[in-house]
């Protein structure tokens, strides 16, 4: 038996303003970077995508917001194909929920190893920059990073995910099983100690449980609210039994 921590932000203050429906009237690029290391197991690899299905329901990828998906694993040095840091679903290729939960399900899980920061900047270049709506500056550009261990280029993240955001990008950092908090807080804010938009929760069964966190923080950097003034921010600190 293990007893672990979940870290999760609650939202305190909820103006009666901010709702589905504001968010959806703001344009916006979304991609979830998924780790598709060798230690998650088939069955954890369906409860990850039946998450990513279920926080896309909350937007309408046929109005103004673009969904993709890129699935991370193994790096190789010196080598222009990647093939195990791969664009599984294209921003705006799908237009419809029926049609990108079906895209979600096919996708088969690489294995490997866990290279983030080249993830990050694989995202950044080959999948935001390529959106025809990168320059817009009305669009708003999100991440969210999922990951359950620890970065085999740990070193390379600082600069990696300083990256993302000198391009306008916004990263949510999730964290199951055997992630390393550190290496999440330097992924969504640069700053060790932060837990600015760091999600965590003990095993992959707990991640239904972030829908509506990260439906209310993106909401929040869509601009509907300013978070800092609008929003109190606390980190409640759970026990649960493993």
């Amino acid at each position: 038996m293990r007893i672990e921590s979940i870290f999760l932000f609650i939202l305190l203050q909820y103006p009666r303003h901010l709702n589905a429906a504001a968010c959806r009237e703001t344009p916006m690029d979304l991609v979830f970077v998924l780790d598709g290391s060798g230690s998650i197991r088939d069955e954890n690899w369906e409860l990850i995508k039946s998450w990513v299905k279920l926080v896309a329901e909350n937007y309408d990828l046929g109005g103004l917001t673009q969904i993709g998906i890129v699935q991370f694993s193994h790096w190789f040095p010196n080598e222009s194909a990647q093939p195990y840091l791969k664009t599984e679903i294209q921003l705006g290729k799908l237009k419809t929920e029926a049609q990108f939960k079906e895209a979600v399900d096919e996708i088969l899980i690489h294995g490997f190893t866990t290279y983030t920061a080249h993830a990050i900047n694989k995202t950044v270049n080959d999948d935001f920059m390529r959106s025809d709506r990168f320059y817009d500056a009305s669009v708003k550009k999100v991440i969210i990073l999922f990951t359950d261990g620890r970065s085999y280029d740990r070193n390379d993240l600082p600069l990696s995910a300083k990256y993302a955001r000198s391009n306008g990008i916004t990263i949510f950092a999730v964290g199951a099983g055997g992630y390393v908090m550190e290496e999440l807080q330097i992924i969504a804010n640069g700053q060790v100690n932060n837990n600015e938009r760091v999600i965590t929760v003990s095993n992959f069964t707990r991640l239904n449980s972030t829908v509506d966190i990260l439906k209310q923080g993106i909401c929040a950097i869509q601009g509907n609210v300013d978070i800092n003034s609008q929003f109190l921010l606390r980190q409640l600190r759970c026990v649960s039994s493993i």
